[in-house]
């Protein structure tokens, strides 16, 4: 509970920002429920929390498919690279989908992927992972010989490599800071650090997301290898399914400011908790947009309440 209090991340400024009472769910009333001696409530918010429409699911083993190629392998050909990703992605992918026909996990997992379309739509699951692989196939055609990332990745040597598989954090004075970079590397005093965003443009990603996202994870690598923010390059890799395209933007934004949007985003996250008093739901307000109430993955819960 404590780590909850005292740390921050983006995804916590954007689910506090969205309803403070889904904050209260996401980040304290699941927590430990897929404990046994949890309760019911526990149990119950802890699945929910875990619901991703089937895109994210797909998202998600892209990112952790390249990620495995890109460390187990040294300097290849980017027509090699490509041919291993779409291999390692379609193999993962029909592993979860046994997983998710069966309603069968592995010791490591703690429970399946809900998938939104089959929980709460009740859309059969077949249909479900019929669209699923068809976008898996839109997202893997962006892996193209024009795409501009399997090049720079392939070209990597395997010493300069970080593995970027699990959350890392940084200190800014008494704030945990919480970070998810999904490539990265070190060579010659140099880092370079990737974010995907699988499906979107620049026409129709919030600007602000990806540029603070990249800058957050600059003020990262400055902290873990003390060097100037000149030797850092953060890059955001945009994956257009429209176009089979791939766009590299790199990151521009003052830190100063970013520095200042995390304190402010803490204090005002902090300002529903009190240590001494412990967390109470009331101090986490329900949002006022009726709009938002509809897709949130907690609703059956506040409809409860009422």
């Amino acid at each position: 509970m404590e780590d909850n209090i005292y740390s921050w991340s983006y995804t916590k400024h954007k689910i506090f920002s969205f309803c403070r009472r889904k904050y209260f769910y996401f980040y304290f009333a699941s927590k430990n429920g897929w404990k046994e001696y949890s309760s019911s409530l526990n149990r119950k918010v802890f699945v929910q929390k875990h619901i991703v429409p089937y895109k994210k699911w797909i998202n998600n083993l892209l990112i952790s498919s390249l990620r495995n190629i890109f460390l187990d392998t040294h300097i290849i050909k980017p027509e090699q690279l490509e041919n291993q990703l779409k291999k390692t992605l379609y193999k993962s992918f029909l592993r979860e989908k046994f997983n998710l026909l069966n309603n069968t996990h592995s010791q490591e997992q703690k429970l399946i992927t809900p998938l939104k379309e089959i929980y709460f739509y009740n859309l059969p699951s077949s249909n479900v992972i019929y669209l699923s692989e068809k976008y898996l196939t839109n997202l893997l055609n962006t892996f193209n010989s024009d795409n501009k990332l399997i090049k720079i990745l392939s070209e990597v040597p395997r010493q300069s490599k970080i593995n970027t598989f699990k959350p890392s954090f940084f200190y800014l004075k008494k704030i945990k800071i919480w970070v998810s970079p999904h490539l990265a590397w070190f060579r010659n005093g140099k880092v370079t650090s990737i974010n995907l965003y699988p499906e979107t443009s620049l026409n129709n990603f919030n600007v602000l997301d990806w540029d603070l996202l990249s800058s957050i994870n600059t003020l990262f690598w400055q902290n873990k290898f003390n060097i100037n923010r000149i030797n850092i390059e953060t890059i955001s890799t945009f994956l257009n399914i429209q176009k089979n395209s791939a766009t590299n933007i790199y990151c521009k934004k003052n830190l100063k400011e970013t520095i200042k949007f995390i304190e402010n985003s803490f204090s005002t996250i902090h300002s529903c908790c009190s240590t001494s008093l412990g967390v109470y739901k009331q101090n986490y307000k329900k949002t006022n947009d009726i709009k938002k109430c509809s897709t949130c993955i907690f609703k059956q819960f506040c409809i409860s309440e009422n």
